[in-house]
């Protein structure tokens, strides 16, 4: 086995997962950080302060200046496929989705592809234009609208029937400006379904660990994770991931890659969303479930698939909120004993003091906090005591609610196999 502390690896990150790279740290030697900041003509320092200020990794300002220092490169989000496979064909060892990261940024394509596969698919319309738009959400309720590629455009959401959703879009028609008559949208029909679930897992050519995280998701507010036998559980669950093992190895790809399925009552799942990339949730709580991602990265980049090392049987990530980060500098404290479980988004250490840095793109999710256990009550007390000891202006974790809707959706998980 490699020795690591001996290994420098070159983390390629948009600002979402600098807490990766912290945990990365513990295993690699030295850990580089690189976020884009000057792919603009008028570049600002906040984009440049990503992951600035801390002792376990270092933050460099150009990528390229730091390859022939990099024994591995890691890339934890999309958007850089290209780059990857560049990186590839001159003999660099990469963690990442390749171009398959099309899987995510293509929805229709993805479809498409499921189709040809065999997978069952949602009904989905392409409209292009807003004003095409607004005439299709007159004739058609219970629509989810989405986009492909441009995640800064508009995040998806639902229109319930046109009157509830014309406000936003009259805030679309703002936003978009010219691009209104030419935008593309994809409308979703609503699936009547029991319950929502996925696999988070990572692939090596279209190979699969043998153990794999699997867990309930609330939307936007926390996750709850266990972890099973990749062959014991319901096809549900991995069909999708049976039928994309020669996508996969044609993609090359290495790395990182989420499902979201909706299961109706009669057993017929439908997957809605692919995230070809580190999954936010729950990549904050697998960081401390799997033990050696130091040790997957890189077998995995030269081709060989580790088995993950778990630290625990459960799992439970909730997140954090602020509004008044959406604009501003938020300043968040907890003290250093906690660190470990406290998973930041874009952040900075300035003086001491620790910074959610703010983005154009004005997210309120800031972080999650994370907590491991024997038991799920165990890790339900533990996350609790964390988020305690938490303290910053306009801080919202909404611990109690979380949790209890959480053993509601883990209950319903029962629906298509799956006993925590």
């Amino acid at each position: 086995m490699e020795n690591l502390k001996d290994k420098t690896a070159l983390v390629f990150d948009n600002g979402n997962f600098v807490s990766f790279a912290q945990r990365l740290s513990r295993e690699f030697g030295h850990v580089l950080f690189y976020s884009p900041w000057n792919f603009n003509a008028f570049p600002d320092s906040n984009a440049f302060l990503t992951g600035e200020g801390f002792d376990d990794i270092e933050r460099v300002d150009s990528f390229f200046d730091y390859l022939e220092t990099a024994d591995i490169i890691i890339f934890l989000d999309t958007y850089q496929g290209d780059l990857q496979e560049h990186l590839v064909k001159l003999g660099y060892r990469v963690w990442g989705s390749r171009k398959g990261e099309q899987l995510e940024l293509d929805r229709l394509g993805t479809i498409n592809l499921m189709k040809k596969l065999g997978l069952l698919t949602p009904e989905v319309d392409k409209v292009v234009g807003l004003p095409k738009l607004r005439e299709y959400l007159k004739q058609n309720e219970d629509i989810y609208v989405k986009v492909s590629k441009f995640r800064g455009d508009m995040e998806t959401w639902c229109a319930k029937n046109y009157k509830l959703s014309e406000p936003m879009l009259d805030e679309l028609e703002h936003r978009l400006g010219a691009k209104k008559l030419i935008a593309e949208f994809l409308c979703f029909k609503g699936i009547d379904a029991e319950v929502e679930t996925g696999l988070d897992i990572y692939t090596i050519d279209g190979e699969y660990p043998k153990i794999v995280p699997l867990g309930a998701e609330l939307k936007d507010l926390g996750f709850a994770a266990t972890y099973q036998e990749y062959d014991k559980l319901p096809k549900v669950l991995t069909g999708f991931f049976d039928k994309m093992k020669p996508t996969f190895k044609f993609y090359n790809y290495r790395g990182d890659f989420s499902s979201e399925s909706r299961v109706t009552k009669d057993g017929k799942s439908y997957m809605i969303d692919a995230t070809a990339r580190k999954p936010s949730p729950p990549s904050e709580l697998s960081q401390e479930m799997i033990l050696n991602w130091g040790e997957i990265m890189w077998h995995g980049a030269g081709g060989v698939l580790i088995e993950p090392v778990y630290a625990g049987k459960y799992g439970i990530e909730i997140i954090i909120k602020s509004s008044w980060a959406e604009k501003n500098w938020q300043a968040i404290s907890y003290p250093d004993d906690i660190e470990q479980w406290v998973k930041l988004k874009n952040c900075c250490m300035i003086k001491g003091q620790r910074y959610v840095i703010p983005q154009k793109y004005e997210l309120n999710e800031i972080g999650a906090v994370v907590a491991i256990g024997k038991s799920m009550d165990e890790a339900i007390e533990k996350v609790k005591e964390y988020i305690s000891k938490i303290e910053g202006y306009g801080l919202s974790i909404q611990t109690e609610s979380v949790i209890d809707r959480l053993s509601e959706a883990i209950e319903k998980m029962k629906v298509i196999g799956i006993d925590f």
